[in-house]
C-alpha cells in the first residue's frame, strides 16, 4: 500500500482550503441563524392566554398570534353499538378475514445436477377492510368558547384503539378520541374566533409548546454536513497527485 506523503506546500494549501470553507460556513450559518430568529420572533411576540375571560377578550379585540391553553370538550358526542361509551370522534374499520391464493416460483436441483423451475399455489389469509365509517361531534368547547368541530386539528390528541369481533371471520377496529382533555395551541385570535385548523396539543403546557415551536436543529445539522465537507475536501486534495504546486526541477 502506497504511503501518502504530505509536502509542506500541500499542507499550506490544505490549511487555506479549510480556512476558506470555514469562513464560508460561518457566513452561511449566520444567515441560517438569522432566519431561525426571524421565525421565532413571531412566537416570542405572541400573547399567552389561559383563562376563559382572557380568551374571549383576546378574540374580540383581535390580539393576533397567541399561545392558548385550557379545557376542551365535545358538546355533543358520538358512539357505536359495538364500542360503547361516548366519544369526540371515532372511526370504525370493518374487516373480513379473507382467503387468498398466490403462485410461488421456486427452483429445485435433480439428481443429475440440473436446475429446474417450478411453481406452486400457496394459500394465505389477511384481514381486509370492506367498509370504513367515521363519526364526530358537531360542536365543541375550548377554553369556555363554542366552535364547530372542524375548527381544530386533532393530530396531536391521544387516540385510543380497540378491536371487537363482529361475526364469523369479521371484526371492527376502532380508533377514537376522548370527549374531554386539556390542550394548548398556537393560533391567531381575531374576528371573534381562532385560525381554521388550529392544532391542539393534548397535555402540553404553553411553556412546553413554546419550547417545541422555537427549537431548531438547523444550525447543528448544517455544521455537521459542513465539517464533513471540509474534511472530505482536504483529504481529497491531499491524496491527489499535486505536482503542479511543487517546485519545478532545476535545469
Amino acid at each position: 500500500m502506497d504511503r501518502v506523503v504530505v509536502t509542506l506546500r500541500e499542507a499550506i494549501f490544505s490549511v487555506t482550503i479549510a480556512s476558506v470553507l470555514l469562513f464560508a460556513g460561518f457566513m452561511i450559518s449566520a444567515r441560517i441563524e438569522h432566519g431561525v430568529n426571524q421565525r421565532n420572533l413571531r412566537y416570542r411576540q405572541a400573547a399567552r392566554v389561559s383563562t376563559p375571560e382572557g380568551f374571549s377578550l383576546a378574540m374580540r379585540t383581535d390580539v393576533g398570534d397567541a399561545f392558548v391553553e385550557g379545557d376542551f370538550r365535545a358538546l355533543d358526542t358520538v358512539s357505536h353499538e359495538k364500542l360503547g361509551g361516548e366519544w369526540l370522534w371515532l372511526m370504525a374499520d370493518y374487516q373480513r378475514y379473507t382467503r387468498h391464493t398466490r403462485t410461488v416460483t421456486y427452483t429445485v436441483t435433480d439428481s443429475k445436477g440440473h436446475v429446474q423451475t417450478r411453481t406452486r399455489t400457496e394459500v394465505y389469509w389477511t384481514w381486509d377492510t370492506y367498509k370504513v365509517e367515521k363519526r364526530h361531534s358537531k360542536r365543541v368547547s375550548y377554553i369556555g368558547e363554542e366552535f364547530p368541530y372542524e375548527k381544530f386539528d386533532y393530530l396531536w390528541v391521544g387516540r385510543k384503539f380497540k378491536t371487537v369481533d363482529n361475526g364469523f371471520r369479521l371484526r371492527i377496529k376502532f380508533t377514537y378520541l376522548p370527549t374531554r382533555f386539556r390542550a394548548s395551541a398556537f393560533t391567531s385570535l381575531s374576528k371573534g374566533t381562532v385560525t381554521n385548523g388550529t392544532g391542539l396539543r393534548q397535555g402540553m403546557s404553553i411553556d412546553k409548546l413554546y419550547e417545541a415551536c422555537t427549537k431548531s436543529y438547523a444550525v447543528g445539522v448544517f455544521w455537521t454536513f459542513w465539517i464533513m465537507l471540509i474534511v472530505g475536501a482536504v483529504v481529497g486534495f491531499v491524496v491527489l497527485d499535486n505536482r503542479w504546486i511543487e517546485d519545478e526541477p532545476e535545469e
